[in-house]
């Protein structure tokens, strides 16, 4: 029962921890719980006391391992597709504003303090 109620609380935080996230903070907060998630494992396995022996249980911490070690990768990927598309997108807004400094200032300040660029 007392693990039960240690789920449904850690349910309801991890709630309203997104809930209180911005939209652009989703892939900060699946890395935070990779982390969280790789940080439990490791645990498992060192634990001189373990309710269950780790090595009963390996392929399922095997699978879990490389199934976050995916996940981390393909985060990776995509946050760097979506840099890309973002200088591709500024790139084309300045090609597009010619001559015309007040827009390229703009953009120079768009990219630099919204995207991070």
């Amino acid at each position: 029962m007392e693990r039960l109620e240690d789920i449904a609380r850690a349910t309801a935080m991890a709630l309203q921890i997104t809930k209180s996230m911005g939209e652009g903070d989703a892939a900060e907060m699946n890395e935070a719980m990779l982390r969280l998630a790789q940080e439990r494992l490791f645990a498992i396995l060192v634990d001189e006391d373990p309710e269950q022996n780790p090595w009963d249980i390996m392929p399922k911490i095997t699978k879990a391992v490389t199934d976050l070690s995916k996940t981390a990768v393909m985060q990776v990927k995509m946050r760097e597709d979506m840099k890309a598309k973002m200088v591709a997108k500024v790139d084309a807004m300045a090609s597009g504003a010619g001559n015309d400094k007040k827009i390229r200032r703009a953009l120079k300040q768009v990219r630099e303090e919204i995207y991070g660029l």
